[in-house]
């Protein structure tokens, strides 16, 4: 990734849109970011990691919070970013959650957005679909971004650190290697199916063994019965079992064979079927015979059935004529109803039609009384109208004191705020100068602990070169020359000394003026920060005592402060009810006084409006509640002459239609009575000819027309009879057919031999199922043992290469490395080298990096971890360690050496650019003086490299810069003219 363009407004501390062209330091390579300590150097870094992953560059800042405090209410915090991946330019917007003042004066949420645009000019929008893209493009994630691209301030030792397992997430993903890890995971998928299925095949062979029944064979029994079966052996078992099995059924088989011919022989039911129809035949002569006796009586039966019949017509028409005489009584007694209610309501009518003609002329008196009303209901409004405005306005005159009364009582909270956050800052200085002279005392602990090792340092030296001259002199021998000197005499050999120093006694005491010495540069270092802290200038005194009695005086100055400041604060009561910020004090002071000219302004609209409308006249006996009753009283005078008006046109209407509907009614009936009268006559006419066309006279008729009724149940019995007598005779004829030639048979001597033989059948039948059952059984469970033993042989051979294939890449046999980490450790032992070549120029060949081989304690995955070997101990140690400037420089070259091996390896990753928050601070000149330099040789790769730090020394040593102005305003940034 190459940095082009960062543009951001209302971000952290630049409330302005801010704008860096990074092209600038295209030449250079390395730029440095310069300004005072909460300018807002860092969030520039920010800027670029939330515009890129929607998060800041460190752990410890919050994403919703980058708004400005310096920016406008209505202003929109924004981060734009423009880069270069695989050549092709990309531009990013994003904007964090946010709180934004709407122009009706209330505070809206607006949510996260981003948009990223493509070099063909489309657009991808939604913050999650952006997310995805980036780390598409980029081949690294938020996480991995801050470990070896952009190295927050306090975060350098993060990648450094972390175990095995975290640093393969990170270079899995730059080196794409999770195919390995997929592929691994795939053998052990294969190796878990594989191992259930050979159980399942286990199983199943153990199931069919167990449904194997042994038949009087000791051998297959004992088989069955022993722990570890000898399956092939068992198979050949039950094949020859199953074989002589076979044989004995065929037998039996033809045994039941021959029995059932026999059987079939006698044939039992047929002879209860002849039996029975011999037995049928007579009775069905004897039934005819009883139904032959009473043939005369249903013959009389049938005449009265006939006559029955044709009095049945008749009596149709005898009904008819009694209903229409019926309904002639009926309708003469509806027209006299008719005709008296069609006289009553058209007497009614001439009333009702007199009556309105009365509501007609009061009607026409309406609209003079409506007009009046609109007249009054004018006047009314307008005096609700002044009521309701001096209402209001006693409202607002009294929220105007409340809210005068409040910001009295506000500003006072303010003022005990204010003077109390100054009692705090002042006294954060003075324990910061409290705790300075405790550090420049503690350092003169440590100068005096270090004097004390030197000297004992020296002592020790010199005791250690007398002893090895002692132990030289004891090897001189005349004549021959001196190792030291060549000269062949000897006059003044060395003597022992009182003490005898060893080697080991000489290390120890060095190792104790090693750590004395670094106890108090690093002391020294603490105080020094502390003075630059504190506004002092370091150069102006040698030594860190000289800086006391400054430091004293600065303390009492800030004293008599706070003690000033605590009068103040005495003097004032804090109000009551107030518990919150200052922030959220002036944001409440501020809505509180717009508040109150949102009042003011309103109460001298409302009184304006008020004098408009008295200024015009009302006589003095108009009020509200005489208005609306003399309207009440109008408006009841209209609605009475409307309903009266309204109830006699409908009283009209419908007497009206009565008269009509009854005059109808009349006619109608008359019509239908004289329709009776004539259908009367023609059905009497039809009663008289059926009578004399069927020879009946009238009084028979009448004597015997009670018995129609029962006609149908005659004419049932008859049929009845007759059907029986018709069975009968078919009966008789067809067994008389189907018994020619036979006579009845003796069945108990029959049912005694089949039962003889149906016993025996069965018995030989239950042997045979028996015997079938047991075979089968057997059978199926020989096939499917056979298939299944032969099964999990192959599977077997199967599922052990596989576990050896797995346990190989899962690291079982290599100390817990896997594949896909054998194959990491190779590419970072590259990024290891190629760090400690720079890291051997930064340390002067102290410390080398060196990838960890050895077994991780527990279970723990092993391969990725670092440790340091230091060549003044000879001895490597883990990274942790490491003092906070030597971990400054080996993560720095760390982060150096992995972008290299990416740019050879990764064609999916570019990391071009590295940005550095401090650090620098930690480090001596010479270290200083190896890291710039190591840095500026990146310039012929085409890196871009940023620093932010507080060392004024980088300032000579980087040319390039850009400057971060802190002004009350907010911050704004300047390129270097």
């Amino acid at each position: 990734m190459i940095p082009i363009r960062l543009e951001l407004e209302a971000f952290g501390p630049f409330s302005q849109k801010q704008t860096i062209d990074f092209t600038a330091f295209e030449s250079d390579g390395i730029f440095l970011i310069s300004g005072k300590t909460g300018s807002g150097k860092t969030s520039i870094f920010d800027a670029i990691s939330f515009c890129l992953y929607g998060v800041a560059s460190g752990e410890i800042r919050d994403a919703d919070s980058f708004k400005s405090d310096f920016s406008s209410k209505e202003s929109i915090c924004y981060v734009e970013f423009e880069f270069i991946v695989h050549g092709k330019r990309y531009i990013v917007y994003r904007e964090p959650i946010q709180f934004r003042l709407k122009r009706n004066g209330n505070y809206v949420k607006e949510t996260s957005t981003a948009t990223l645009t493509l070099e063909d000019g489309s657009i991808i929008s939604k913050t999650s679909n952006v997310d995805i893209k980036i780390e598409e493009l980029l081949g690294i994630n938020a996480d991995q971004f801050k470990k070896i691209v952009m190295l927050p301030q306090g975060e350098f030792r993060k990648f450094l650190s972390d175990d095995s397992n975290e640093k393969q997430k990170t270079l899995r993903k730059i080196f794409s290697t999770k195919v390995l890890d997929d592929f691994t995971e795939q053998l052990r998928v294969n190796v878990t199916s594989l191992k259930a299925i050979v159980q399942q095949h286990e199983t199943r062979c153990d199931t069919y063994i167990e449904s194997i029944q042994p038949i009087e064979n000791d051998e297959l029994s004992d088989i069955l019965q022993s722990q570890h079966k000898d399956i092939p052996h068992l198979l050949q078992l039950i094949n020859m079992q199953n074989e002589e099995q076979s044989l004995a059924l065929a037998t039996q088989h033809e045994k039941l064979q021959t029995l059932n011919e026999a059987k079939d022989i006698l044939n039992i039911p047929q002879a209860t079927d002849i039996n029975t129809k011999f037995s049928l035949l007579q009775k069905s002569k004897d039934d005819l015979g009883v139904l032959l006796e009473k043939k005369n009586e249903f013959d009389m039966l049938a005449h009265s059935v006939t006559l029955l019949k044709q009095m049945k017509d008749i009596q149709a028409v005898e009904a008819t004529i009694n209903q229409l005489s019926s309904q002639k009584i009926a309708t003469t007694s509806n027209i006299e109803s008719y005709q008296k209610s069609y006289e009553d309501y058209h007497a009614k009518l001439m009333v009702a039609q007199e009556q309105l003609s009365v509501c007609k002329a009061e009607q026409a008196k309406l609209p003079t009384v409506i007009s009046t009303i609109e007249g009054l209901k004018q006047k009314l409004a307008k005096l609700d109208k002044l009521n309701l405005l001096h209402q209001e306005l006693s409202t607002l005159q009294t929220q105007s004191q409340k809210i005068d009364t409040h910001l009295k009582k506000l500003a006072k909270g303010q003022r005990y705020l204010t003077i109390a956050q100054e009692i705090d800052v002042t006294q954060q200085l003075l324990t910061s100068f409290s705790t300075l002279i405790t550090e420049i005392y503690s350092c003169k602990g440590f100068t005096e602990q270090f004097l004390d090792a030197t000297k004992n340092y020296q002592h020790k030296m010199n005791c250690f070169i007398d002893s090895q001259a002692f132990f030289l002199a004891g090897t001189l021998k005349e004549d021959a020359p001196c190792p030291v000197c060549g000269a062949t005499n000897h006059p003044a050999p060395a003597k022992q000394t009182q003490h005898i120093v060893s080697q080991e006694e000489l290390d120890n005491q060095k190792q104790q003026y090693d750590s004395s010495s670094r106890q108090l540069k690093e002391q020294q270092t603490i105080c020094k920060q502390l003075l630059i802290g504190a506004a002092f200038d370091i150069k102006s005194h040698t030594k860190l005592s000289e800086f006391l009695p400054d430091i004293e005086d600065k303390m009492n100055q800030l004293q008599s402060s706070i003690k000033q400041l605590k009068f103040d604060l005495d003097s004032l009561e804090f109000p009551s009810g107030i518990s919150i910020t200052m922030e959220e004090l002036t944001n409440k002071i501020n809505a509180q006084t717009t508040a109150f000219a949102v009042c003011e302004q309103k109460t001298r609209l409302l009184q304006e409006t008020i004098s408009e409308l008295q200024s015009e006249n009302f006589s003095g006996l108009d009020t509200i509640q005489t208005i609306q009753e003399e309207i009440k009283q109008r408006t009841v005078f209209i609605d009475q002459t409307n309903n009266s008006f309204e109830e006699s046109s409908q009283r009209k209407d419908a007497l009206s239609s009565n008269v009509q509907k009854y005059a109808e009614a009349h006619n109608q009936q008359s019509l239908l009575f004289t329709g009776i009268c004539n259908d009367i006559i023609k059905y009497q006419a039809e009663f008289e000819t059926a009578l004399s066309s069927r020879n009946i006279d009238v009084q028979e008729y009448h004597l015997q027309k009670h018995n129609i009724s029962n006609s149908a149940t005659y004419e049932n019995e008859l049929s009845n009879y007759l059907n029986q007598v018709t069975k009968c005779n078919a009966v008789i004829e067809s067994l008389t057919l189907q018994l020619v030639g036979l006579t009845p048979l003796d069945l108990v001597q029959m049912q005694e031999e089949y039962d003889k033989l149906t016993l025996a059948i069965t018995s030989i039948s239950n042997n045979c199922q028996a015997l079938s059952l047991v075979l089968n059984t057997n059978l199926e469970a020989q096939k499917k043992l056979n298939e299944s033993y032969h099964q999990w042989e192959n599977l077997s051979i199967q599922y052990n290469q596989y576990q050896r294939f797995y346990d190989i890449a899962n690291g079982k046999f290599s100390d817990k490395i896997n594949f896909e980490r054998y194959v990491l450790a190779s590419y970072f032992n590259d990024v290891i080298k190629n760090a400690n070549i720079r890291l051997e120029q930064m340390t002067n060949s102290r410390y080398t990096l060196k990838r960890r081989t050895d077994k991780e304690k527990g279970n723990k995955s092993s391969g990725l971890a670092l440790e340091v070997f230091d060549a003044y101990t000879g001895a490597s140690r883990h990274v942790n360690t490491i003092s906070g400037g030597e971990s400054f420089k080996i993560s720095l070259c760390l982060a150096l050496g992995l972008a290299d091996i990416i740019s050879q390896n990764s064609g999916g990753i570019e990391l071009n650019t590295i940005f550095i928050d401090e650090g620098f601070g930690s480090l001596d000149a010479t270290s200083l003086d190896s890291a710039i330099e190591c840095l500026t040789a990146l310039k012929s790769s085409g890196r871009y490299i940023g620093i932010i730090s507080h060392v004024s020394e980088l300032k000579d040593k980087i040319p390039s810069k850009l400057f971060v102005i802190q002004e009350p305003q907010g911050s704004y940034i300047k390129l270097q003219e």
